[in-house]
């Protein structure tokens, strides 16, 4: 199937503006982001900082 791609939506605060998105050629790679992304939030949120991540698939 040709052209296939993994979106990541983030949105960082409350602000709409912060709304933002990543674009991979894969499922794999959009992993490998997400897996650093989670590991860096939970060093912020140690620090005091609350994040809910909420995360959406559509095929």
């Amino acid at each position: 199937m040709a052209n296939k791609h993994t979106i990541i939506l983030m949105q960082t605060s409350q602000n709409r503006s912060s709304r933002t998105f990543m674009d991979f050629g894969s499922i794999s790679q959009a992993m490998d982001v997400l897996i650093t992304l989670f590991r860096a939030i939970s060093h912020t949120t140690e620090s005091g900082l609350s994040i809910a991540p909420s995360i959406t698939s559509r095929n």
